[in-house]
């Protein structure tokens, strides 16, 4: 599966999802690819890959996932919205949505 800015030459999609910067609850989203290369199908974190570079994101972070079932099926490359949180680790992200 290509990511957006390797089939367009622009490095985020950000401002044509969330074109209304007024809008604040739009201004914190950002969008990413899903990045689990090296990570094992049954763990409960991936990684995402972003303009604001790559963050760590929980299962439990989804919006969209209700069981491991869900879990499984997303795809390396998939598109997703998110806001910037903090963990005890550090900064991930929150409140993500498959696209």
């Amino acid at each position: 599966m290509l990511k957006f800015c390797d089939k367009f030459q622009v490095e985020s999609i950000d401002g044509i999802l969330l074109p209304n910067e007024k809008n604040t609850q739009a201004a914190n989203k950002l969008t990413g690819n899903i990045d689990r290369t090296s990570i094992a199908i049954t763990s409960p974190y991936v990684f995402i890959e972003a303009s604001i570079g790559r963050l760590y994101a929980n299962k439990a972070s989804f919006i969209d996932i209700n069981n491991w079932t869900d879990w499984k099926n997303i795809a390396n490359g998939q598109l997703v919205e998110f806001e910037v949180g903090e963990n005890f680790e550090g900064t991930c992200a929150i409140n993500i949505k498959i696209r």
